[in-house]
């Protein structure tokens, strides 16, 4: 089941980690998060410095620490998410750019048009077939000509859910774009592997120690945050770029 709703993204922002420095995630595994945040900045960065996009939008925002990454201050941004907390998070994390404006939003942006880029990171995931259609129609709808659109969501080969979000393949990511009037112009899938982590720790010593509920306050537990980081040190990290069978992250940039 897929988790659309403000209460639940609120109760995140303030119990699980207050996203505070993304390193202390531990409801799953830190490294994967913080190296995907790292590999997906260094892209939209690219993105835009290579079609000189100057008023972008982030949609689910978050924390907005990829708009306090990404920010020039020559250009305008603008970030939407559903959740109260987390704008809250947001706001007094760019509160230094006045260039960064937010807005709550469960359809898209209401306040800021003509945008000629829009990216979304692991957003899709947790919201229905339905909601991600028009959230993608209204992004179009509210894009400049020749803009752009970037996104990046965990891909499987077929479709299953678990606790908060939902896996489907790149060509279903690809399809609801295309649907919507966007034309894919790339795609690049990866994958990043910490081992001894993944395989010993996430597998069998999460587990244990946690139930799949009292996971959204691990942070606070010392035992697993020990843990965590000691198979994160032991693991032999590697980033995959080839093909995965479906599996691992797909990054899609399409034009409007």
């Amino acid at each position: 089941m897929v988790n659309e709703t403000e209460s639940y993204w609120s109760m995140r922002a303030k119990n699980e980690y207050l996203y505070k420095g993304e390193k202390l995630y531990t409801i799953t595994a830190a490294p994967y998060y913080v190296k995907r945040r790292e590999i997906i900045i260094k892209k939209l960065k690219n993105i835009i410095t290579k079609y000189d996009c100057r008023r972008i939008v982030d949609v689910g925002c978050g924390d907005g620490e990829y708009l306090l990454k990404i920010c020039d201050e020559n250009k305008k941004y603008h970030g939407i998410d559903i959740s109260t907390e987390m704008l809250k998070e947001a706001v007094k994390n760019c509160k230094d750019h006045n260039n960064i404006s937010f807005e709550l939003s469960e359809r898209g942006t209401q306040k800021f048009h003509d945008y000629d880029m829009a990216y979304a990171v692991a957003v899709l995931a947790h919201v229905s077939d339905e909601t991600m259609e028009n959230l993608l129609k209204n992004i179009y709808d509210g894009m400049e000509d020749k803009g752009k659109i970037c996104i990046c969501e965990q891909t499987a080969p077929y479709e299953f859910s678990g606790n908060g979000w939902k896996r489907r393949s790149f060509e279903t990511y690809r399809d609801a774009l295309e649907k919507q009037g966007f034309k894919c112009m790339i795609h690049e899938t990866f994958r990043i592997d910490f081992g001894i982590h993944r395989k010993l720790f996430e597998r069998h010593i999460a587990k244990k120690i946690l139930s799949e509920k009292s996971r959204i306050e691990c942070n606070k537990n010392r035992v697993y945050l020990f843990l965590s980081r000691l198979c994160v040190f032991l693991s032999f990290k590697r980033l995959y770029h080839n093909k995965l069978n479906g599996w691992g992250y797909i990054f899609i940039t399409a034009e409007k």
